[in-house]
């Protein structure tokens, strides 16, 4: 029995006796076996991760594909050694398998020691072609990354024989010689590239003394022009040795340091307007090193601490030159000043309430920045920044004490104070929110406003603090909070925004509230008291129009029944006065135009011959009280009761114009028609009827005056004080 193998064999083979026999073969062998009947069962195997070693691949495999196709499919996804096992020895089948794989074609029926001795040949040949595969890889790679190297050198690397023949370049230094590519210089000297000559004798030069010397001239700087351009470069050349340690010639390698060059003029320049800028400020800047000894001072740090130059202060250390002591004197350890923290532990210090001391022993309160200085992440000193603070720090006191002094009056203020975020949270409330809402400061402190707001007042509250967020006042605001034991207060507001803060100041406006609601209680009381009584005036009224008018129906004399049906309507148009006085937004007064309007408009339909007749209003919108417009719609009554009885007797069509306008404190009313005119003997005097007399008292108790103008009808005109 061999000695025992661990190999994982795939045996592929659609005979399941062949396969049984070859199978316990193998394992009388020591290796491990694996069975698939086809070819794709084969493929499914390993690309279900089935670990296999070798492959024994039959030729013919039944329906499915045969052993060659299953062989090819298998190398496209694996590097798997395959031994075909077959009972061919066509020389065209055997020659097709070596296309495929190169790893031995067996006989089937071969004894056993053939066939373990071709699967042993097969793995040492794939052994030997893996170790070829990988060195041609690795000798790939490293070509590979020599060219990468060459080609991505930030510069020109290029190699000559003793004669300073090229034996190669990059592409870089091919490029800066006028060359296309490296293929272009091998071969040349620098004089047969684009070199100008005296660029070409320099490189040459330089090639010798390193050849000569057999030492390398490293970091060797020098410049050209280039079309109109100044370049600058940096070179390094060194002997180029054979494999017998012989001279062969020179290698270099040249990085154009233009960039470089600028960059460090540009540095320089850089510190030298750093230096001014620093100069410029008004703090004082200085620099410490590890040892807390000054290497650098500003113009402003030498005038605020009295000295006439820097070199007073480089070298000195700035702890005992300028703050070893404390304002009253006393001695102030290194080891607790934080400047000296700041480079000896590495943390940065902003302190203002110490004191520096000038050279001349005055002393001044100052505010300093200390922070570390490093280097590849090591402290090596700090850099100070200090101001003289001494006129802030008598404002700070003034402004502590005012601020004390508002304090006082916040906590002592009787009203509600409060300082709030246009957020919706309380930031500061005074003593007496505990009294008015029976919460604690601390609970208010913090606390979100709105939480406590009315669910009724949530949206005003809302939209009030919508405009303080837009930094508009609001100086009038009710709403409701809810106390600590569920009831709530109303609070008037004052609120003032300044950027997202809210100065309010505030008071419990509940009994306030209260009294009003009952006021308005009381008054809503008293609306429906008067629209009662308003109700039985109005009836009571109509209730005399309908007595005057039944009693003038029943009366068999004309005269009675006219004069009964004229106050009638004298009591219909004050009637409408009550009417519209008390419709009136404005208690006592109401609009003329609207009150005439409704009178005239009353009066004519109450006489038969109205079809006949057209009314016309130029009537101004102003007001009158009362106590005028009731005399006033009585006279209009007496004077259209006329026009509609006597002016329009034997005709078909009728006109009445209406006018009332306001002239300074005067107003002005018309009445007139186009009927048969009024008699002669009829006016304003002693003579008349009941109806003209009534005119013409009622114009004295107006203290007006009243004129009648006859022609083509009537017309009257009224004048008044309003």
């Amino acid at each position: 029995m061999p000695e025992a193998n661990t190999k994982t064999i795939l045996l592929v083979e659609d005979e399941v006796l062949i396969s049984m026999a070859e199978r316990k073969s193998l394992e009388g062998y020591g290796y491990k076996v694996l069975e698939a009947s086809s070819g794709e069962a084969a493929l499914d195997l390993l690309a279900g991760g089935a670990k296999v070693d070798l492959v024994l691949m039959d030729i013919d495999l039944g329906r499915g594909i045969d052993g060659t196709e299953t062989a090819e499919r298998i190398l496209e996804g694996h590097e798997l050694p395959i031994v075909f096992l077959s009972s061919h020895i066509e020389r065209e089948i055997v020659e097709k398998t070596e296309g495929i794989s190169s790893y031995g074609y067996v006989v089937k029926n071969s004894s056993i020691t053939v066939l373990d001795a071709s699967i042993k040949m097969s793995f040492k040949l794939f052994e030997a072609n893996q170790k070829i595969r990988a060195d041609s890889r690795a000798i790939r790679e490293k070509h590979q990354l020599l060219e990468n190297v060459l080609e991505h050198f930030p510069g020109s690397v290029f190699w000559k024989d003793r004669n300073s023949v090229y034996l190669g370049c990059n592409t870089a230094e091919a490029r800066a010689s006028g060359a296309a590519s490296p293929s272009e210089v091998i071969g040349k000297t620098d004089r047969e590239l684009g070199w100008k000559d005296h660029d070409a004798e320099f490189y040459r030069s330089t090639d010798r003394q390193v050849m000569e010397s057999g030492k390398p001239l490293l970091h060797h700087e020098y410049s050209y022009h280039e079309g109109g351009k100044l370049v600058w470069v940096d070179a390094c050349k060194l002997p180029l040795m054979d494999g017998n340690g012989q001279l062969a010639g020179v290698f270099g390698v040249a990085v154009d340091i233009t960039d470089r060059k600028k960059t460090e003029e540009e540095l320089h320049e850089s510190a030298e307007r750093i230096g001014l800028l620093l100069d410029s400020t008004a703090e004082g800047i200085y620099g410490l090193d590890m040892e807390g000894n000054c290497t650098y001072c500003n113009r402003s740090c030498l005038n605020l601490l009295g000295y006439r130059d820097s070199e007073e202060l480089i070298g000195k250390n700035m702890h005992w030159q300028i703050h070893g002591r404390h304002a009253d004197g006393s001695h102030f350890p290194v080891e607790d000043c934080r400047i000296f923290q700041a480079f000896s532990q590495g943390v940065g210090a902003h302190v203002d309430n110490e004191v520096f001391w000038r050279a001349d022993g005055s002393s001044f309160s100052a505010e300093y920045w200390s922070y570390p200085q490093f280097r590849e992440g090591k402290a090596v000193g700090a850099v100070v920044t200090f101001m003289d603070i001494t006129g802030r720090k008598a404002m700070e006191d003034a402004l502590a004490a005012k601020s004390a002094e508002l304090d006082r009056y916040f906590t002592t203020a009787l009203d509600l104070l409060c300082i709030a975020s246009t957020e919706g949270r309380f930031l500061r409330v005074n003593q007496e929110w505990e009294k008015v809402l029976g919460y604690t400061l601390p609970e208010l402190m913090g606390a979100s406003f709105l939480d406590l707001v009315h669910p009724d007042d949530l949206a005003a509250t809302l939209e009030a603090l919508s405009v303080l967020e837009s930094q508009r006042e609001v100086l009038s605001f009710e709403n409701r909070y809810r106390r600590k034991d569920g009831s709530y207060r109303w609070i008037e507001w004052r609120s003032r925004p300044e950027g997202d803060r809210i100065y309010a100041a505030a008071r419990d406006v509940t009994d306030r509230k209260l009294a009003e609601e009952e006021v308005a209680a009381l008054l809503r009381e008293k609306e429906i008291v008067l629209r009662e009584v308003h109700h039985r005036i109005k009836n009571n009224m109509n209730t005399i129009v309908s007595l005057l008018s039944l009693q003038a129906m029943s009366m068999k004399d004309a005269a009675a029944r006219e004069a009964l049906e004229d106050a009638s309507r004298r009591v219909r148009s004050m009637k409408v006065l009550y009417e519209r006085i008390y419709q009136s937004p404005i208690f006592g007064s109401m609009s003329i135009r609207d009150y005439l309007g409704s009178l005239a408009e009353g009066i004519i339909a109450d006489f038969p011959n109205r079809g006949i007749v057209a009314l016309s209003m130029e009537v101004e919108d102003f007001p009158l009280e009362s106590r005028i417009l009731l005399p006033l719609g009585i006279m209009v009554n007496e004077l259209l009761t006329n026009a509609m009885k006597y002016a329009f007797l034997g005709r078909s069509t009728g006109r009445i114009l209406v006018t009332a306008s306001l002239e300074g404190t005067q107003v002005r009313l018309g009445i007139e028609d186009d009927g048969v005119g009024i008699p002669e003997g009829v006016d304003f005097g002693a003579s008349g009827g009941f109806g003209l007399m009534l005119v013409r008292e009622l114009t004295r108790q107006l203290q007006g005056t009243i004129r009648l103008e006859r022609g083509q009808g009537t017309k009257v005109e009224l004048v008044f004080g309003a």
